[in-house]
């Protein structure tokens, strides 16, 4: 026991032992949640509920939340003397919330899923009920913008344009980059594990999360210039697809990027949120909906092609 108290990162990895669900389906995770929950209503409710419930199924999120609550719990022990993470509770993670609550709502976003999951690994490793009452949280500062039109990276447009005149940026590298931000599609799950690729009527398909097969909507929104780079790659080697370290050369090139236009770095995921922004500014001038009106369309998530029927990243 004393090794526990001695190591906030050794406290913090055996809690989130209990977390991992590597190598199973989410979808069916959530289908099978869905069965049996007899909780409010409401698509939110459901999905805060389902996220309490389960694991973490993918290594880097995994990996993200783990780094996350290690560095709350070292601000927890710095600032309010807490050595045994048993003992901390919501006015501690209060605290480190309002400590980095001038960065990008994304950002935050992430911080909050990170705890979120760190509070259920509390629950389970102690057998005590832990309510850090994250969601409840709100912080208003000039780095939390309103989510009407919001791109993580600020400058989305000099972003690519920094990319694109990069000599040393591969052309594969630009491409895939190309595609994340004009459709929306998941970097990782999609170009990554399964790569795009043409079905028997010529279509494009991706295998989104959880293994479903799903048509590539995103096609559509491609440029003329970007729909015939994929379709010559798919032609020459079967699919479009990035290896492991082409994905690892795209995130180190985003990176060099966001320093060069003096952004945060934020991944490829920001892309897609950039493109989530792009399709609810599009309906609300045609269509005159809120926010919450959007994320919840038909339209809005066949534009996304996600497997849910309200977009998680941009709550």
């Amino acid at each position: 026991m004393a090794r526990e108290r001695a190591s906030i990162t050794y406290q913090v990895l055996e809690a989130f032992k209990n977390l991992q669900r590597f190598g199973e389906s989410k979808f069916k995770a959530k289908q099978e949640f869905k069965a049996r929950y007899n909780g409010d209503k409401g698509v939110d409710k459901f999905m805060a509920a389902f996220a309490k419930s389960t694991g973490v199924f993918a290594t880097t999120t995994f990996k993200s939340y783990l780094s996350i609550s290690i560095r709350a719990s070292e601000y927890i022990k710095e600032h309010f003397g807490i050595k045994n993470i048993k003992n901390i509770n919501s006015d501690h993670i209060k605290s480190y919330l309002e400590s980095i609550s001038k960065r990008s709502n994304d950002t935050m976003h992430t911080y909050k899923s990170a705890l979120n999951k760190f509070e259920s690994a509390l629950t389970q490793k102690y057998g005590q009920k832990y309510d850090f009452k994250i969601n409840e949280t709100q912080f208003k500062s000039a780095g939390v913008k309103e989510r009407a039109g919001y791109y993580s990276y600020e400058n989305k447009e000099s972003l690519i344009k920094a990319i694109d005149s990069n000599n040393k940026t591969p052309d594969k590298i630009k491409l895939a980059i190309a595609v994340i931000e004009q459709s929306g599609i998941r970097l990782h799950k999609s170009l990554i594990l399964n790569g795009l690729r043409l079905d028997s009527k010529g279509e494009l398909y991706a295998v989104g999360k959880g293994g479903k097969i799903q048509k590539f909507e995103g096609f559509n929104s491609l440029s003329p210039e970007t729909k015939e780079k994929v379709l010559s790659e798919i032609d020459k080697n079967g699919k479009f697809q990035l290896t492991t370290k082409e994905y690892k050369q795209t995130l180190k090139h985003l990176e060099k990027a966001a320093e060069a236009t003096g952004q945060p770095y934020e991944a490829a995921h920001s892309l897609k949120k950039g493109f989530a922004g792009d399709v609810r500014t599009e309906i609300s001038e045609k269509t005159g909906k809120e926010y919450k009106e959007i994320v919840n369309s038909k339209e809005y998530n066949r534009a996304l092609a996600h497997n849910r029927r309200v977009s998680t990243y941009e709550r």
